[in-house]
């Protein structure tokens, strides 16, 4: 579990994005938000199904 643990440690700010202006046909968010992958280009958008108002805590204590 610590492996676990540090591997997530050490890989969280790569995914979190916070992009507050649309950009092309995707739309900006006021808070930032988590992405499935770390410092990469796939997977970085926030789709609709991903939404959850359980990310909201997570941003007000950053």
């Amino acid at each position: 579990m610590n492996d676990v643990t540090n591997f997530i440690l050490n890989t969280w700010d790569g995914c979190v994005n916070y992009n507050p202006k649309d950009i092309g046909n995707l739309m900006g968010l006021p808070y930032p938000y988590t992405v499935p992958t770390a410092n990469s280009d796939m997977l970085r958008q926030l789709y609709y199904w991903d939404t959850s108002q359980v990310h909201k805590p997570y941003h007000v204590n950053m």
